[in-house]
């Protein structure tokens, strides 16, 4: 607590020219040299001036590789117009993003990521056009998947990587509809149902002592026992829902237009549903987002010829807290942390 920020620097010796002799009271670190405390604060009321609350070492993590990706990604798809207003249609596509580079000691590098998508929908309108409604069946499957995680690097110690999960697949169904209920009132709606899995997903993470499990929903198994008593754990969460997959998600909107003089304006209201869904990689009870509820509006006014308009608008109207991504830091004393989106804007 208070410590100062550490500078960022191209070198080691950059970041170390940067740091204030003040709060470094035994002087710097050197590789290899241990921890050096640093900071102003004492580690507790009384405490000798030189013992202080926070300490700052060197652990050199160095990535000098190279690494090319290449792939040919594609899309094949068939339409059939059963009607001027109905058709059908399906489609396959392939997806790809490239591996990188995680500064980290023996996790260094991952690889590419790859993902084989299926779609089967129609496109309709009904009723002079007034009426039009989408419904769509998809099928996504992940191969080495990507995500970031806290695990242990080549060295058993607790890192922050990106690595190449294994296999995962997303399927659901969509339902889209547009209703002109007037000549100035226009109706939407949006439902989606997700189905989500975790086909495979396991990594290791390291504990100070065989009976301390990591902090983790997930399956753990022991791997070793370390001489200086740390223990390797296997920590497997296959079989969970992805993150950010809420089963049900459902949108739903009015856009009301009026004229005042020769002023045009546009009312709009929307709603936003979002089931529970899982905001972090450890699948504990305080990454699982609640449910939520959240209501937006805007009001348009402009000239009649469009050369000028003004827009104001309340996002997140009832100021609900919303989740967007909680980590939980076992080697920090399990420290939770938790982002979240805007509140009322």
């Amino acid at each position: 607590a208070g410590a100062p920020v550490i500078p960022a620097g191209l070198t080691v010796e950059d970041t170390l020219a940067q740091l204030d002799p003040a709060d470094l009271p035994v002087g710097p670190p050197g590789i290899g040299t241990g921890p050096v405390p640093y900071g102003q604060i004492p580690l507790f009321p009384g405490a000798p001036p030189t013992l202080r609350s926070n300490l700052l070492f060197i652990n050199p993590a160095v990535v000098d590789r190279t690494n090319s990706n290449d792939e040919v990604t594609y899309r094949a798809a068939v339409e059939y117009d059963i009607t001027f207003e109905s058709m059908l249609y399906a489609s396959f596509a392939t997806g790809y993003r490239s591996g990188g580079y995680s500064i980290t000691n023996g996790r260094e590098e991952y690889d590419p990521e790859y993902l084989d998508a299926y779609t089967i929908g129609s496109k309709n309108r009904f009723m002079d056009d007034r009426l039009q409604l989408n419904a769509e069946v998809f099928y996504w499957d992940y191969q080495d998947q990507q995500d970031s995680i806290f695990g242990a690097d080549g060295n058993g110690n607790t890192a922050f990587f990106t690595e190449n999960i294994g296999k995962s697949t997303l399927q659901g169904i969509e339902v889209e509809a547009l209703f002109a209920a007037t000549e100035s009132t226009r109706l939407r709606g949006n439902v989606q149902y997700l189905d989500t899995k975790i086909d495979d997903f396991s990594f290791t993470q390291q504990t100070p002592d065989e009976a301390v499990r990591p902090v983790s929903g997930c399956d753990t198994n022991r791997i070793e026992v370390k001489p200086d008593g740390n223990a390797l754990w296997n920590v497997d969460c296959s079989g969970n829902d992805l993150r950010n997959a809420p089963e049900w998600s459902v949108n739903l909107g009015i856009d009301q237009g009026f004229d005042i003089a020769s002023l045009s304006g546009m009312i709009s209201l929307n709603a936003r549903y979002r089931d529970d869904r899982w905001v972090g990689a450890d699948y504990t009870p305080t990454q699982l987002a609640d449910s939520v509820t959240t209501f937006d509006a805007t009001v348009e006014l402009g000239s009649a010829d469009g050369t000028w308009s003004a827009l104001a608008y309340v996002r997140n109207i009832t100021d609900e807290d919303i989740q967007s991504l909680t980590q939980v830091f076992g080697s920090m004393t399990n420290l939770v942390a938790t982002n979240y989106e805007p509140p009322r804007t």
